[in-house]
């Protein structure tokens, strides 16, 4: 709802780096997006920090049943890629795959509903078609993720995923354990009073901080700033910004 009634925005990515204890910002990509009614982004064209022209996307969007189609260009027109996603709203299994420009299968996600027992088997193919992993997911009788089992394409188990929410039913967090349920990492979530997502952060199995995403959002709750943070244990898990993204609109 925050972007219905937006016809534009602008978008901004610096790339970051650290010198002499400072961040110094290199303006590396900026680009124009333009939306429909419904709030949906259906074109984007992108621009070097420079001006000069590298490509463009055009996005189709379609409900009842769920469609979505984007098609990638070059600075010369032509086409990069196309991903095509669609849903059946009977069954709820949907479909989402990647091409390359000649039409070939890069990959490929199936999910598929077994009905009643609230499972889901999300399935990824490799470009030429073989199975290369696949999660088990559980959810709970309100619909949110309970459980997630990654297996891989020999059947088996490689991670398990536990998904944990706050009392208002926002995911708070998920933790990522081993077969033999030694934890390998945990992901983090924090939210404002309008449940917009204001950090998602990981932490290795000794607690110990990798990588950090922080939000901002205007009074309209629409996105205007993004930052990427790595760590590095080495330095006493000092944050350094790596790709900042800035949002404008109109």
């Amino acid at each position: 709802e925050a972007y219905r009634g937006l016809t534009k925005a602008n978008e901004k990515i610096y790339t970051v780096t650290q010198k002499h204890g400072k961040n110094i910002l290199l303006l590396d990509t900026q680009s124009t997006l333009f939306y429909d009614e419904n709030g949906s982004i259906i074109e984007k064209y992108m621009m070097k920090g420079n001006l000069s022209y590298l490509g463009k996307e055009i996005r189709f969007n379609r409900n009842n049943p769920h469609f979505k189609e984007i098609l990638v260009y070059n600075h010369m027109n032509g086409l990069v890629s196309r991903s095509v996603e669609y849903g059946d709203p009977q069954t709820g299994n949907h479909s989402s795959i990647m091409y390359d420009s000649k039409g070939k299968v890069l990959n490929k996600v199936q999910c598929k509903s077994t009905g009643a027992d609230s499972l889901i088997w999300e399935m990824h193919y490799n470009q030429v078609g073989y199975l290369s992993e696949y999660f088990k997911i559980q959810h709970n009788k309100d619909g949110t993720i309970d459980e997630k089992t990654l297996f891989d394409y020999k059947d088996d188990v490689m991670e398990l995923h536990k998904y944990i929410y706050d009392p208002s039913g926002l995911l708070s967090s998920i933790v990522v354990t081993s077969p033999g349920d030694s934890l390998l990492y945990k992901m983090r979530y924090r939210y404002d009073e309008s449940a917009n997502l204001l950090e998602q952060s990981k932490t290795d199995s000794g607690n110990l901080p990798m990588e950090s995403t922080i939000y901002s959002y205007d009074d309209r709750d629409r996105l205007i700033m993004r930052l990427d943070y790595s760590f590095n244990p080495r330095y006493g898990g000092t944050p350094n910004l790596r790709t900042q993204y800035e949002y404008s609109y109109e």
